[in-house]
């Protein structure tokens, strides 16, 4: 069947992003495949449309294809509609999402586990006929969920902070080297202030092997790094576990050092106050986001506020010690 064709000038939301397909694509027969139409009728629907605009939009001279001076143009523009239409529906979408007494939010499941659990019981209490709902994923999904609408509000942490959101930082959560209770930098560990690891001895974890969760983008290899690039200090990994918990206990029975996050452990229940010490500016910086330009319900800027309240709590709680 025939596409019929806008003769008035104004290009359609399908052609618009044929053009923009084409172009990401540079190739008229991959664009087709990418589109799941026929290559025949995509350059069709292109002839069309440069006729109805008077100009070629691409060079079909040369592969791959390159936009022509009016493509680059009309390439622009077809990116800021296509915007344009995605903030559109997922307003939409956040509209008739709020004709229920709902509350989407997106977060990781490791930082939801410590948070949720302070923030839900305050905000059900001052609003118990809203239903929560919880979409659990890694902190790049639950910024994706946020700009498509999937979610009302996310909890995420980002080494940058996406553009297209809009957000209150919750919490710098610190990054800790863990060291084992016969270490030679080791202290009886307290529960006070955890301190900084004094520069002129940080040569001494020279060698050190430490215990770490078996993955290439684990704490511990960004710990490890960081000691190599800015000390020239040289450690490995000796043992990998599957849990933050196995990790902290290991260390304790001096297996090796360990990496472990502010918050992260003091969820753990360990033998003794754990021997802590920072390590420079090292952290995790924790984030609660909108999508941009987005109206907030009254509903969810308490949600937010009661976060952020809540939050604050992470970093103060005692650590748990088997008695």
């Amino acid at each position: 069947m025939s596409k019929t064709h806008n003769t008035r000038g104004i290009m359609d939301s399908a052609e618009v992003k044929y053009i923009l397909t084409i172009a990401e694509h540079r190739s008229i027969s991959k664009a087709a495949d990418a589109l799941f139409i026929s290559q025949p009728n995509l350059s069709r629907i292109l002839i069309n449309i440069e006729k109805d605009l008077g100009v070629k939009l691409f060079d079909r001279s040369c592969l791959p294809i390159k936009t022509t001076p009016a493509g680059e143009v009309c390439v622009k523009y077809c990116n800021q509609i296509d915007a344009l239409l995605k903030s559109m529906s997922a307003d939409i979408i956040g509209i008739s999402r709020h004709n229920t007494p709902r509350i989407t939010i997106g977060v990781p499941p490791v930082r939801g586990s410590y948070l949720l659990p302070l923030v839900l019981p305050v905000f059900s209490k001052a609003h118990p006929d809203i239903e929560v709902v919880i979409k659990e994923a890694n902190s790049i999904m639950v910024s994706q969920m946020i700009e498509t609408g999937e979610v009302d509000i996310g909890i995420f942490s980002l080494p940058q902070t996406p553009s297209n959101l809009s957000c209150i930082e919750l919490l710098r959560d610190p990054l800790l080297l863990m060291l084992p209770p016969n270490h030679i930098l080791a202290y009886s560990g307290s529960n006070g202030v955890i301190p900084s690891i004094p520069i002129d001895m940080i040569h001494l974890l020279d060698g050190e092997s430490f215990v770490a969760i078996n993955s290439p983008k684990s704490i511990t290899v960004r710990l490890i790094c960081y000691l190599e690039t800015t000390y020239n200090v040289h450690s490995s990994i000796g043992i990998r576990t599957q849990s933050n918990v196995m990790t902290y206990r290991l260390c304790e029975l001096g297996m090796g050092l360990a990496a472990a996050m502010g918050v992260a452990i003091r969820s753990v229940a360990l033998q003794h106050y754990p021997c802590l010490y920072k390590v420079d500016n090292l952290h995790e910086i924790w984030n609660i986001g909108i999508r941009k330009e987005r109206h907030l319900s009254d509903i969810e800027r308490a949600f937010i506020d009661i976060t952020i309240q809540e939050s604050s709590k992470l970093l103060s709680q005692p650590f748990k010690v088997i008695k």
